[in-house]
């Protein structure tokens, strides 16, 4: 399942799923009269009782944060990544962590008891990258946001402790080989994409849904359903519709372009191959040959040219066919 998210609606089409469902009691208004989820809860019976938490994992849940749960994230996260609007990148948590550790851990505490002002710390820096080389519209650009490290140490400590409970508790199941851990992985997460790795149970599908309406209600951000599928594997096309259904996207296929890669359960064709020898040739034809040495021609080559293609060749073996052309530009 991919998603995105964008926009800041309370009336998602997820929340009229789950009240066509009746599986909320019911959503009260924001104070200006448009429509909420802060009222929205759950129904009595919405748990099996061997779901619902036990007292002690529920007094764990809900505990204060702990020095070492802050230090994972901190020293988990790029240190080279782009910082917010206060310039402090992970790298500087990380390298003066003994003098900023109790600084942050009150800094968690504070919002985990409601007493921190965001108004000056959750702020972004907005950044527009080009998607293509000359642009002439806003839509040709991906908007960036640049957090505030310091928020994105909050919100990673929260969602670290919440899945790291939906998991132990079996109510997300993810796929593939188990880890050290006996978890097997359930998402991953790059900028806006976002993809989910669930089995194929209809608890599954309404456990995560239930987890993003949480995130509307905590962010006032949305799912945008537009973006949204659902790969179905080794299932019934009818069953894929009806997951989809629960989770109030649309149903899709094979491959699936992931962070400029298509993804396949099998082999790349040779159309799918082919947005490599384009990329190849863009490049090309920016260079003026004449201006250029044997020595500057070969840097090129081998630097641009040659780089090209090899992230697709960690994940891909290369047919001949493509090898072949791509050699041709390359000469």
């Amino acid at each position: 399942m991919k998603n995105a998210f964008s926009g800041n609606s309370a009336n998602s089409p997820l929340i009229k799923s789950m009240m066509r469902k009746n599986d909320i009691g019911n959503i009260d208004p924001n104070k200006d009269g448009s429509p909420g989820i802060q009222g929205a809860h759950l129904q009595s019976d919405f748990w099996e009782e061997d779901e619902k938490l036990t007292s002690l994992e529920n007094k764990v849940l809900v505990s204060s944060f702990t020095e070492e749960e802050i230090k994972h994230v901190v020293f988990s996260s790029d240190k080279t990544g782009a910082p917010g609007p206060d310039g402090l990148p992970f790298g500087f948590y990380q390298h003066f962590w003994d003098l900023v550790k109790t600084d942050l851990h009150s800094l968690v505490l504070a919002f985990a008891a409601n007493q921190l002002s965001l108004e000056h710390l959750n702020k972004v820096v907005v950044c527009l990258i080009p998607k293509e080389k000359e642009v002439t519209s806003i839509k040709q650009y991906w908007p960036i946001s640049l957090v505030n490290c310091s928020m994105k140490i909050i919100s990673k400590v929260l969602t670290v402790r919440m899945f790291n409970k939906g998991r132990s508790a079996n109510l997300l199941q993810g796929l593939g080989p188990s880890l050290n851990n006996g978890q097997r992985i359930t998402n991953c997460h790059y900028a806006d994409d976002t993809i989910l790795f669930l089995k194929a149970f209809p608890r599954n599908l309404k456990y995560a849904r239930w987890t993003m309406l949480g995130f509307e209600a905590l962010s006032g951000i949305k799912l945008n359903f537009s973006k949204t599928e659902l790969i179905p594997f080794n299932i019934s096309p009818t069953d894929g519709l009806v997951l989809a259904d629960i989770f109030g996207c649309k149903l899709s296929k094979l491959p699936l372009k992931y962070l400029g890669v298509p993804l396949s359960d099998k082999k790349l064709t040779t159309a799918e191959w082919s947005c490599i020898v384009d990329k190849v040739t863009k490049k090309l034809q920016g260079w003026v040959g004449n201006l250029l040495s044997i020595g500057g021609h070969l840097t090129l080559v081998n630097s641009v040219l040659t780089a090209v293609p090899l992230y697709m060749l960690s994940l891909y073996k290369m047919p001949v066919k493509i090898r072949k052309q791509i050699d041709r530009v390359r000469q």
